[in-house]
């Protein structure tokens, strides 16, 4: 009974991590050239992994466009969330359609986040980069913020006013 049990725990972590890192939430790098801002997209993609349905408002709402495009780059096109983030908030800085950015970024992949934003006018240490940093702290933090009210509202649920109490 207890080797049975055990080998099916041990299943359970083989498929939950095998499910993270098909995602690319655990093994995900922005490559961006910028260390801190690649752990806040690594972060953020986590966050965005786990609550892919807020993600997907989030990022509907905070650059005008819908849901499904948003969605459909993530189931369609298997892009993470860090890179779909950071396709449309280099959209907005370089004043480029998303979906230029994001043809720049399939073509040139492994050049890395770094070199597609130089291309499209964003210099390390420039005003565009330093605002990129901060937006994407930002966006990080209200991901994160929002996955924390969410386990809030989980535990409120269990409130204790079940039957036995």
């Amino acid at each position: 009974m207890l080797k049975k049990v055990m080998l099916l725990l041990f299943s359970l972590i083989l498929t939950v991590s095998y499910s993270f890192a098909q995602s690319g939430s655990l093994s995900y790098n922005g490559r961006t050239g910028d260390k801190s801002l690649d752990l806040e997209l690594k972060n953020l993609n986590f966050s965005a992994t786990a609550d892919k349905d807020n993600f997907i408002r989030e990022m509907s709402a905070s650059y005008n466009t819908s849901e499904s495009k948003i969605a459909g780059l993530i189931e369609n096109d298997k892009m993470n969330p860090g890179d779909i983030y950071l396709s449309f908030e280099i959209s907005r800085l370089s004043k480029n359609d998303p979906d230029y950015v994001i043809r720049e970024f399939k073509n040139n992949k492994r050049k890395g986040w770094g070199y597609i934003a130089q291309q499209m006018g964003i210099k390390p240490g420039s005003p565009e980069f330093k605002e990129l940093k901060n937006k994407t702290k930002q966006k990080n933090a209200k991901m994160k913020k929002h996955k924390e009210r969410g386990s809030d509202k989980n535990k409120e649920k269990g409130n204790g006013k079940g039957k036995n109490k």
